[in-house]
């Protein structure tokens, strides 16, 4: 049997310091557009760092609270095109 987890990690890639929060809130930011221009349904960002997840949610993505297998996820996000 094999097991396969998700790897909780950074996904928006952004270089550390100052200017890092303001980056990944653009990168959300062009995501939605992304997903607008495409006509996409919805756009994911799962298992995030938790600093990214907050960033996402501030920017109208939905929180995920629970994982695929009912265990806990507290890194993904995920917005609805409107």
């Amino acid at each position: 049997m094999v097991v396969v987890a998700a790897a909780t990690g950074p996904r928006l890639l952004v270089k550390p310091g100052a200017q890092a929060n303001t980056v990944q809130t653009a990168l959300a930011t062009g995501l939605v557009a992304l997903c607008g221009e495409l006509e996409a349904s919805s756009v994911h960002v799962t298992f995030c760092a938790p600093d990214e997840q907050d960033v996402l949610v501030r920017e109208g993505f939905l929180r995920r609270i629970a994982g695929r297998c009912g265990g806990s996820s507290s890194a993904a996000g995920r917005r609805r095109s409107r």
